[in-house]
């Protein structure tokens, strides 16, 4: 701390805190009288984790003086042992905070914060479904003039369902194109999932978090196989255990696209891998 002149404090108080807490506002029409009206409801979900203080410099505002210049007040603090990670997200967050209060009398109090990160930790390795490989194939019909042609199937293999940030999801995509359309290629996207929950409701936010597009025309009566990779960025574990209000997961989402255009009617999704942990396997 730099105290630019004397000064005669009552004390330095520093607090912890780590705390989960999500809201948003959802709004709806109503019809009442004759008259359409719009009603906002407000949600809210929060979790305290702990709340501690230490008073790291007792005064008594008269006696005890602190000379100009800096000054360090060595302290620490045990955090409880389980405890979700820091996240930051679209409509909520769990936070750990530090924040020094510097009470002076008869004047107003000093105050500076400042947030720090907590990585709880989450082995891939304790669950071995992690290591399993995933293959997930769908079937799309089309219809032209009243005729039905044969399916359109997109085949998506992975080698494990668990991964982590900075290594390389291997993926093999096959299309068996015997409908009567034109295939001209594959969007591959990791897809984070934030699920946000308070009391009687939730809601999700979804984020496309890496992609990898795959080009390449299949035509009618034709196949073609990618072998490719994407990159897991940097990104929260999934779950966030011991937090009841905030969930995060991450889906491998395939489809294809045709004349340029990205379709939805046929598409992979790989739950797993339960997306990110922070022990490579």
């Amino acid at each position: 701390m730099w105290v630019a002149g004397q000064q005669q404090p009552c004390g330095i108080i520093v607090k912890f805190k780590g705390e989960a807490e999500c809201s948003w506002t959802e709004r709806r029409t109503v019809h009442r009288n004759g008259k359409s009206e719009t009603v906002s409801t407000h949600y809210r979900g929060y979790e305290m984790y702990f709340e501690n203080s230490a008073k790291v410099f007792a005064g008594t505002g008269v006696t005890e003086v602190l000379p100009a210049g800096e000054h360090s007040f060595p302290f620490s603090m045990m955090l409880p042992i389980h405890l979700p990670s820091s996240f930051e997200g679209e409509y909520g967050y769990v936070r750990y905070t530090v924040k020094a209060t510097l009470d002076r009398p008869w004047k107003f109090d000093h105050e500076v914060k400042a947030a720090f990160t907590v990585l709880s930790h989450f082995d891939l390795n304790l669950d071995p479904h992690n290591r399993e490989p995933v293959k997930v194939e769908n079937n799309k019909y089309f219809c032209c003039c009243c005729c039905k042609s044969g399916p359109l199937t997109l085949v998506t293999y992975v080698p494990a369902r668990g991964y982590v940030p900075g290594q390389s999801i291997p993926m093999i995509i096959e299309v068996d194109n015997a409908s009567n359309i034109t295939v001209s290629g594959v969007v591959c996207e990791l897809r984070q999932i934030v699920t946000y929950r308070a009391p009687g409701t939730s809601k999700q936010h979804f984020a496309v978090v890496a992609s990898v597009a795959l080009e390449g025309s299949v035509g009618e009566n034709n196949s073609k196989t990618w072998t490719s990779r994407m990159t897991v960025p940097p990104l929260p574990s999934s779950s966030l255990p011991q937090c009841s209000i905030i969930d995060v997961d991450y889906r491998l989402h395939d489809d294809y696209s045709n004349k340029n255009k990205r379709q939805s009617a046929l598409q992979n999704f790989i739950k797993e891998p339960k997306g990110c942990g922070f022990q490579d396997m």
